[in-house]
């Protein structure tokens, strides 16, 4: 599959991926700004406040109600962390125009929605309840405080933290909070009123209706407003850390969760194809069912509930997590590090990288059966001017050689690990069970 982009007005450019494979096609627009903490934890606050209504739909309920009448159609807003930028995008699953009997112009009324959402919301009129934005708040701290409930995606967290420690712009759970808590209306409708002038709209598009018919629309709902002209992206770039960090923290759960993040000094680029060697690495280390941490480590060691490991594409880290008996700590640490260190000798047979290969590449085919899923490859990889297609991207994996795998591995380092110590005997934990 390919794509077109286009700009169609200052500060609206429109991508179009055609494709007559889904009934219901995805629309994604979004503003892209540099990351902050304050931009992230904003952005959280907006992302919930535009969801409650509308100059033409005042209230959740009227917006519902128009959607149900547009086939079932679907918006979610999205705030997201693209490498060391920040994305507020509306995502959006249409039922196709061609598809529809009556003439209902599904595109042009959900383009519609979001421009009222994002041009003309509640919030923004002096008028505005603040006890909703209250409400708001409360939601988000709510949510920010329970995410420690859910002690692996904890521990990875903290681990992240860890990794970014020096990264003056990486927010933290706890800054987050803090900024949540301190906002005031006002400051909110400030950095509203930033964003949507310094940031460009972005639009991405895959289904059956033609480019000129989605232009049109988006014209006719955006063409009076003003967003930023030129976008301003910060490439994305391989995090690490000086030297090595390590911390933990007692819970009263009965299993230990173990955190290692290893910086492997390379991400997604436009000058180099390492990226894919990286994913490679991954993928034999602990990204699949016939990686190294599961067979070996979970499998014939059994030191572990659960082991694997996942790459991050903007930052370059590796990720290693398990669920384990906290009695194992130390042994569960050697044999993860020991793990990479057979790969860094080049102790991998040739059915390790085959079976290696075979999962990744059936991984990406996968992409092809949902257009969120192709939506969300292609619209991350054009902020950073890659333009491959998942062909270009199979056709680099299956490249990949050992030689390749054994020289990055030899690059990586354990950079940080954090460790959640269960001090609960007996207890159960939401996560015990096996990958």
């Amino acid at each position: 599959m390919n794509f077109t982009t286009k700009r169609i007005a200052d500060g609206i450019s429109l991508s179009v991926m055609p494709s007559d494979k889904f009934k219901a096609g995805v629309i994604a627009l979004s503003l892209t700004v540099p990351l902050t903490r304050k931009g992230s934890a904003y952005n959280h606050i907006l992302s919930g406040l535009l969801r409650r209504g509308t100059r033409k739909y005042p209230d959740m309920s009227s917006l519902n109600r128009r959607l149900d009448e547009l086939y079932g159609s679907y918006v979610e807003i999205k705030s997201n962390h693209v490498g060391n930028n920040l994305s507020l995008s509306f995502v959006c699953e249409i039922l196709d125009n061609k598809y529809i009997p009556d003439g209902t112009d599904t595109l042009g009324g959900v383009i519609d929605i979001v421009a009222d959402m994002l041009l003309h919301p509640l919030f923004s009129d002096e008028s505005f309840d603040s006890a909703i934005f209250d409400q708001e708040i409360r939601v988000i701290l709510d949510a920010l405080n329970a995410e420690i409930n859910n002690t692996r995606a904890y521990a990875i967290k903290r681990c992240a933290e860890l990794m970014f420690e020096s990264y003056e712009d990486y927010p933290t759970v706890a800054e987050t909070k803090q900024i949540v808590a301190d906002a005031t209306l006002e400051d909110l409708r400030a950095h509203y009123r930033e964003l949507i002038s310094q940031a460009p709209l972005e639009v991405f598009y895959i289904g059956a209706t033609d480019t000129d018919t989605v232009s049109s629309a988006l014209l006719k709902s955006f063409g009076v407003a003003h967003f930023g002209k030129e976008q301003r992206i910060c490439k994305a770039s391989p995090i690490s850390r000086e030297s090595f960090a390590e911390s933990s923290e007692k819970m009263p759960v009965s299993q230990g969760k173990l955190a290692m993040c290893f910086s492997t000094h390379t991400s997604l680029s436009a000058d180099s194809d390492d990226y894919y060697v990286a994913l490679m690495l991954n993928e034999l280390f602990g990204g699949s069912a016939s990686s190294k941490l599961f067979l070996n480590v979970r499998e014939k060691m059994s030191l572990c509930y659960y082991c694997s490991s996942s790459f991050s594409t903007y930052s370059g880290i590796m990720t290693v997590s398990s669920g384990i008996e906290v009695k194992n700590f130390e042994a569960v640490r050697a044999a993860v590090i020991d793990q990479l260190e057979q790969i860094k000798k080049g102790n991998i047979s040739e059915s390790e990288l085959y079976a290696a290969k075979r999962s990744i590449e059936n991984a990406y085919r996968q992409l092809y059966d949902s257009p969120f899923d192709l939506q969300s490859f292609y619209s991350g990889r054009m902020l950073f001017g890659i333009t491959d297609t998942l062909e270009d991207c199979r056709e680099k994996l299956m490249a990949v050689s050992l030689e390749q795998i054994v020289s990055l591995a030899n690059k990586v380092t354990l950079d940080a690990l954090f460790f959640v110590e269960g001090t609960a005997c007996g207890a159960t934990d939401e996560e015990d069970d096996d990958e």
